[in-house]
């Protein structure tokens, strides 16, 4: 498939929390980077141990990766409900290396950071899915389309997962007289008829059952909710697997509003052979307070649970500029119409929980908008996740 753009290089202040093995009984070590995210959202040592119990026990093959099933079986969620565009797009959007699995870091890092989601940032996951090629704004054709998905691998009549009513919500929401949204909108959309994001809120509930529970995860939103009009405040934490004798500065997330996303990913990244890479670093001085800010919209857990480049809202953490990723591309890709052809059949290997041939789909090669998309194209059909 694809190689990994993101080399796996632990720094100096890495984690040595133990060796990735089977039948280790401390979680592999992760990143600076990685680390820096998850330590943000108050999980410690003991934390991260459950978290990778968790990992083992659904990795049932000692494959030390999780596939699409895999995230299926950790919640005990049928793979033809309403919950599987969600499930299948938090897998995409984690799935770093478009491989159509999660390693340890992959899991911990997207995974965490969904559940850490707010109630606001659950709407603007929402937005992120439904806004497939980042323009800012969803058509209501593409909730249409969102509303038809119909898994990989059905049979039979192959019958939509949503109910008609959340089609039919799209024609009484302003008396149908409109034609696109902007996540203002989608939120209006949302409170009038709130069984439109209920699959989203329900799939993070269904996860923050299983990772840590949810007493943990509403004591994090207290703890974010008091402290989200003051300053931002910079702790140091111990280093899993150090006794305390390393520290990282973390801070926890503040509030970004879907405009600080949206402008951010606009000035540090651009598209390259249909991924999203970080722009070559300009010597423009910024002031401080834009740094500052940078550095927030940055450590948001809606940007960091999105690992994979070819979702449109991708930006990478590493600052890599796009002629350093396009010289990592092999030669045998072929140009933007084949990286496309790989995004698309990476996300069907992504869906493919009926055991269908992820080659089957290729989609076009024509609409520059198809990067980053959460739908293939099975038998003639769209069909959003």
């Amino acid at each position: 498939m694809w190689r990994c753009l993101c080399e796996r290089v632990c720094s100096k202040a890495s984690v040595t929390m133990g060796a990735l093995g089977s039948k280790g009984s401390k979680p592999p070590p992760l990143d600076n980077e990685d680390l820096k995210t998850v330590l943000a959202f108050g999980i410690r040592e003991d934390h991260l141990k459950q978290i990778w119990h968790v990992f083992r026990e659904v990795d049932k093959n000692c494959t030390n990766a999780w596939s699409v099933q895999d995230m299926y079986t950790a919640v005990e969620e049928p793979s033809l409900s309403i919950r599987s565009p969600m499930i299948g797009a938090i897998f995409f959007m984690a799935d770093r290396c478009g491989e159509g699995s999660l390693d340890i870091a992959d899991f911990i890092v997207s995974l965490c950071s969904f559940c850490a989601l707010s109630r606001e940032e659950v709407l603007q996951f929402l937005f992120v899915v439904l806004d497939r090629d980042r323009n800012g704004a969803i058509t209501k054709d593409e909730i249409t389309q969102f509303f038809s998905y119909v898994p990989v691998g059905s049979t039979g009549q192959r019958t939509p997962v949503f109910p008609v009513n959340n089609k039919n919500c799209l024609d009484k929401f302003r008396n149908g007289k409109w034609t696109r949204l902007e996540f203002d909108g989608l939120a209006s959309l949302c409170d009038h008829f709130p069984y439109v994001a209920y699959p989203a809120y329900h799939t993070q509930e269904m996860y923050r059952s299983v990772l840590l529970g949810k007493t943990f995860w509403e004591r994090f939103d207290a703890e974010r909710m008091n402290s989200s009009n003051g300053t931002v405040k910079r702790v140091h934490v111990p280093i899993p697997g150090t006794n305390g004798r390393e520290t990282l500065e973390v801070m926890r997330p503040k509030r970004c509003s879907m405009q600080d996303i949206l402008d951010f990913s606009r000035r540090k990244t651009e598209v390259n052979r249909g991924r999203r890479v970080a722009v070559a670093a300009t010597s423009a001085s910024k002031s401080k307070l834009r740094k500052e800010r940078d550095e927030q919209v940055a450590r948001s857990p809606l940007l960091t649970m999105i690992r994979n480049p070819c979702c449109m809202y991708h930006v990478p953490l590493r600052q890599t500029g796009a002629s350093e990723t396009a010289a990592q591309d092999s030669p045998a890709q072929g140009g933007d119409g084949q990286a496309r052809n790989d995004m698309q059949k990476a996300w069907a290997m992504a869906n493919n929980t009926g055991g269908e041939d992820a080659n089957a789909d290729q989609g076009s090669d024509d609409d520059e908008s198809s990067s980053g998309s959460y739908e293939t194209d099975t038998d003639g059909e769209e069909e959003a996740s």
